[in-house]
């Protein structure tokens, strides 16, 4: 009975030390960023403010991506953040939303399809294990594995739920039509690429003959 019961102790011993790392082990948002916010409009169900802790509490997933700088250095880091699906879904996006656009604090925007908004776009909070250095990453960034890197955005603030508005095809011509930008995204067949000095961009989009 005493060695059952020495064993026992040892057991339950070593259960409050797992627990123990366990809650070691849970983050928590630093002073320099608590209460820190993004603010989600648009065409959604409701306007919200989404805080860093409640993004944290959402759970944070780990993933690799490569970021290519204006020269086309590569850099490649391990990141930790949470869907960005996720968070528009917390708002309710509308049906016939079909861009959004992310707003940094500088008032930076970049405008992606609603399309290209899926399990490779990130909102993210740390990289390499350490939260994001404010200065250079901002509190929150935007980070996609698929998208070129020119469609990451440091320092996110706004979440924009927009309806394109469709531009006209006609002139002299016998048909007239309205098209919208999901028409023109499903139908951009046509690559064209330039480059300035070390810089080269590439575009893809329908010809206007089209």
């Amino acid at each position: 009975m005493t060695v059952l019961f020495m064993m026992g102790a040892v057991l339950a011993a070593s259960g409050c030390l797992d627990n123990g790392q366990e809650e070691e082990k849970k983050l928590v948002v630093p002073d320099d960023r608590e209460g820190e916010k993004i603010v989600i409009v648009g065409n959604v169900d409701t306007d919200i403010e989404v805080t860093i802790e409640e993004i944290l509490e959402m759970g944070l997933v780990d993933f690799e991506a490569t970021f290519v700088n204006s020269v086309g250095t590569t850099f490649t880091a391990n990141y930790s953040g949470v869907l960005l699906a996720d968070l528009l879904d917390l708002a309710g996006p509308s049906d016939d939303g079909d861009i959004l656009m992310v707003q940094a604090g500088d008032g930076y925007i970049a405008t992606l399809y609603m399309g290209d908004v899926d399990d490779s776009t990130y909102v993210v909070l740390r990289e390499e294990g350490e939260w994001n250095d404010i200065n250079d990453a901002g509190v929150f960034r935007m980070v996609d594995t698929d998208l070129p890197s020119t469609f990451w955005v440091r320092d996110v603030e706004f979440l924009n739920v927009v309806v394109s508005q469709p531009i006209w095809s006609g002139g002299y011509t016998d048909e007239r039509n309205l098209l919208d930008v999901g028409w023109i995204r499903d139908h951009a067949s046509q690559e064209v690429s330039w480059t300035v000095g070390e810089k080269t961009r590439t575009y893809t989009g329908v010809p206007m003959s089209e």
